[in-house]
């Protein structure tokens, strides 16, 4: 299997007087990979590859591409409907209780 998917240069990202203290490289990782819990803790695992065995619910190790962005939120979401970001200005707007305009696409998460 393809386990990276998009590894980038730092300076291909980042931009300004400090691009010099990012990563020299930022791993983009194929959807149901990452690097292992040792290697963020600077220990190096046995073997190239191991299985993941403790709960993951998630992480930013993926390709960017393949998540664009998340939504981080202190309210409970509604489950089993995937998001899109034309969803996020209608949640917005349905969370403070403002009427969504009709031509509004979307539905809210909440």
């Amino acid at each position: 299997p393809k386990v990276v998917t998009q590894p980038l240069l730092r300076e291909e990202i980042y931009h300004g007087p400090h691009v010099q203290n990012a990563p020299d490289i930022l791993v983009g990782y194929a959807r149901g990979y990452r690097s292992s819990w040792a290697t963020t803790s600077g220990e190096i695992p046995e073997g190239l590859m191991i299985d993941n065995d403790a709960e993951w619910s998630g992480d930013h190790c993926m390709d960017s591409r393949a998540v664009p962005g998340i939504l981080l939120s202190n309210r409970p979401l509604r489950t089993g409907q995937p998001a899109d970001l034309k969803d996020l200005p209608v949640s917005i707007l349905a969370r403070f209780g403002v009427a969504v305009p009709p031509q509004m696409k979307g539905h809210s998460v909440y």
